[in-house]
């Protein structure tokens, strides 16, 4: 069984053209994660790392799930799931693969657009009905796609226009973001023992190379990881060329 948890601002519909191309008697689960596409955002509750961990691994007990053969996870989502994988109590797994990791501090694209927003006040007061409003710009949507490097047909595009305008989304990513504490999971992660792949492009304005490589060598110590590059595809790589995605994780499970 394979669980996918996509990154911060996007749903489960980004696995879609994964999907397409895996073998069809795969058991697959892709939810949204909390505050995401069709879950309702609770400011009441953190949204953090750890957070988002553990109320994944309580919807897969309660679909009668006792293990996970691998979990798949892209940009901040892999990040939840190697918090899964320090968690293995609660829902041991096999196998963590990592699409874009989002194991590096953000770019300057991200502090200089975002930062701003991540603020307790933004997240608790009216003016994220401002924030809903810009969303719906297609200006922004198009900034925000193109730094990720990656180029989407209109379908992809199209439905990230509609996602951001939907205000609980955009108030469950930005929450997302704000409770993120990076460090203390690279911290924690010193003892991970799982085997990991890491799939990177180094076109990706948002997961350097250089930096991404440097964290894996400081804080993956005991994991059996296996960093591997894409020349070219941005930060979602996967969804724009999905098939080499798929043949690596169709090898990997083979052996």
């Amino acid at each position: 069984m394979l669980l996918l948890l996509h990154g911060t601002g996007a749903d489960r519909s980004s696995w879609g053209p994964l999907l397409d191309a895996l073998p069809l008697t795969w058991g697959v689960i892709a939810p949204d994660l909390p505050g995401h596409g069709q879950t309702q955002f609770d400011r009441r509750q953190s949204l953090g790392l750890r957070e988002m961990a553990v109320l994944s691994q309580r919807l897969l007990k309660a679909m009668g799930m006792r293990h996970v053969d691998m979990v798949v996870g892209h940009s901040a989502g892999a990040a939840v799931g190697l918090v899964m994988a320090l968690n293995e109590r609660e829902m041991p797994c096999g196998r963590l693969y990592g699409l874009a990791p989002s194991l590096v501090p953000p770019p300057a694209f991200y502090t200089q657009m975002l930062g701003p927003l991540l603020g307790p006040l933004v997240l608790s007061s009216p003016s994220l009905l401002m924030l809903g409003g810009l969303a719906r710009s297609s200006l922004v949507v198009d900034r925000l796609l193109a730094s990720t490097g990656t180029v989407l047909n209109a379908d992809r595009h199209a439905h990230y226009q509609r996602l951001f305008a939907q205000s609980s989304h955009l108030r469950g990513a930005l929450a997302f973001m704000a409770a993120t504490d990076l460090p203390s999971l690279l911290e924690e992660a010193q003892g991970l023992a799982l085997p990991t792949k890491l799939l990177a492009a180094r076109d990706d304005p948002w997961i350097p190379a250089e930096p991404l490589s440097r964290v894996i060598d400081q804080h993956l110590p005991k994991a059996v990881v296996d960093l591997e590059w894409r020349d070219v595809g941005g930060h979602l790589f996967h969804e724009a060329d999905p098939k080499p995605v798929a043949e690596r994780l169709v090898s990997w499970m083979a052996t």
